[in-house]
């Protein structure tokens, strides 16, 4: 199935659900809608982290500033293992 057949199937089976969910109307009570609206406003931000691209942006300066000081591409790269992140260093040290 090719994503436009998968979408035109999902937009069929949505527009079904919906024909059959608005004839039977179902009362949710607002204690519920309350309770749901509640826990929802309390969810903390998600922490996703950064892809290596984006940490590669956010470092740069960085690591040019620390290739300006004197430190090789290996220290840095060390440094980087000493906190678990590995990064290909190799566009930076230009």
């Amino acid at each position: 199935m090719t994503g436009i057949e998968y979408l035109c199937y999902a937009v069929g089976k949505f527009q079904e659900w919906r024909q059959t969910s608005m004839a039977v109307k179902t009362r949710i009570p607002m204690e519920k809608i309350m309770a749901v609206k509640k826990k929802l406003q309390k969810l903390p931000a998600k922490e996703t982290g950064k892809t290596r691209e984006e940490a590669l942006e956010i470092l740069a300066g960085d690591f040019q500033e620390a290739l300006k000081k004197g430190y090789s591409v290996k220290e840095i790269r060390e440094i980087l293992g000493e906190e678990g992140v590995r990064l290909a260093l190799s566009k930076v040290a230009k």
